[in-house]
């Protein structure tokens, strides 16, 4: 069945503070309140509108240097810290606030050399429009309302995303399309989750997922264009570009695992833990045991099959709790999530904390670089929970309504692709 088939809870459309009708107004507000924030705080960061600081950086700049180093016919270079820092500050100038560092695999030097090859601005202006006119599309795809994806593009990562020109429009919606393709078209959705090689952390639970699942034809999907891309950049770039992004794989859990980049900017449980004063070995122990319940609550509800919408919100809440490098604008997939359960029929309550998550994952950046509070990590927690809330629910119907001893009872999931 199409997820946007699926039924709603009654008054979800139009009743109460947060019905349909009104949470989509309420989306398209908030949108409108944060694209205006977004433009002022733009034109005083060039130094259009006089009081703010006359600093450029994004972290697209970060792509569209690699992309030049590589058009240059020096792809290793985009991993050495000391050339990737002089190309930034050659093409956007000294007034850069901080340099940033690639360690993307050299899937993502495709995508690079690309939007190099155009005027930067040029260049961030396609990216940002291009990949967020996906995530639109995909979240229409799924939700089966534009408007209602207009809405949902209101939460803050989607903001955050664009302001920086990263990645995560992009993440979202391979997300979104790889399940959304599952039931009728297998192979394509494995190719949606492989193209996700470029940011490999995101499928750290997806193969489990497909596996419990019984999805043996997305598998082979996801592996074979995953290796294919592999391939292509190695043709492309040489296979001297693995070897120097191997050699840094360590220079990335420096930064981002070591107080460098700044715990307050990341999502995981690991930078809450050492936010609040705990030591790397309990840090990581807390995110260690954290990630291996939320693989374990993927496995159990993908195995036995629950519907399509709890399986996709599971899989998305139960990644972005287990990833071991996640920032704000990671979060963004939440929405993929909140767009397969609204078709599917949302409670009075659940509306109510998905809500929630909206004013949790605008806050959350300032409050842990001011007061040291970390807030991002519970936008995943608080989904995880609501989607076992709902499967425990589910089960417990199953229950009622299972036969009596001797009848012909068999467990439902779907049928392998």
């Amino acid at each position: 069945m199409p997820v946007s088939d699926m039924k709603e809870t009654s008054g979800t459309k139009t009743g109460g503070v947060l019905g349909r009708d009104r949470a989509i107004v309420y989306g398209w507000i908030l949108l409108a309140a944060q694209l205006v924030l977004l433009g002022i705080l733009a034109l005083r960061s060039h130094g259009i509108i006089a009081g703010g600081r006359t600093d450029n950086t994004t972290d697209f700049m970060m792509l569209y240097a690699s992309g030049k180093l590589a058009l240059a016919g020096m792809p290793q270079a985009v991993y050495d810290l000391v050339r990737q820092t002089a190309i930034q500050q050659h093409i956007f100038g000294g007034q850069l606030d901080g340099i940033e560092p690639f360690f993307y695999p050299p899937i993502y030097l495709i995508v690079c050399v690309a939007l190099a090859v155009l005027p930067y601005l040029a260049g961030y202006a396609i990216w940002v429009l291009a990949t967020g006119a996906l995530f639109l599309a995909v979240l229409t795809r799924i939700a089966g309302d534009w408007r209602v994806a207009v809405a949902l593009a209101s939460f803050p990562p989607a903001i955050v995303n664009l302001g920086l020109g990263q990645n995560a429009f992009l993440t979202a919606s391979l997300f979104g399309l790889g399940l959304i393709l599952l039931e009728r078209r297998p192979y394509l959705a494995g190719m949606a989750f492989g193209a996700l090689a470029f940011k490999p952390h995101f499928l750290i639970l997806v193969p489990l997922a497909l596996l419990a699942g019984g999805y043996w034809r997305a598998i082979l999907g996801a592996a074979a264009l995953a290796l294919a891309l592999s391939a292509l950049s190695a043709v492309l770039f040489g296979a001297g570009v693995w070897v120097a992004f191997l050699a840094h794989v360590g220079d990335a859990a420096a930064i981002y695992g070591g107080s460098a980049h700044g715990y307050w900017a990341e999502t995981s449980l690991y930078a809450a833990s050492r936010l609040l004063g705990a030591g790397p070995a309990l840090a990581g122990a807390i995110h260690g045991v954290a990630a291996i319940m939320a693989a374990a609550c993927v496995i159990y509800g993908w195995w036995r099959g629950i519907g399509l919408a709890e399986r996709a919100a599971l899989l998305i809440a139960g990644t972005l709790v287990a990833m071991p490098i996640n920032l704000s604008y990671d979060l963004l997939a939440v929405s993929v999530a909140v767009a397969f359960l609204i078709p599917a029929g949302l409670a009075a309550g659940e509306r109510y904390v998905i809500a929630a998550l909206f004013p949790l994952a605008l806050v959350g950046r300032g409050v842990a670089e001011r007061w040291g509070v970390p807030i991002l990590p519970l936008v995943a927690l608080v989904l995880l929970a609501l989607t076992l809330a709902r499967l425990r629910r589910e089960s417990s119907a199953t229950e009622s309504r299972r036969p009596g001893p001797g009848a012909d009872y068999r467990r439902s999931r779907p049928s392998s692709p």
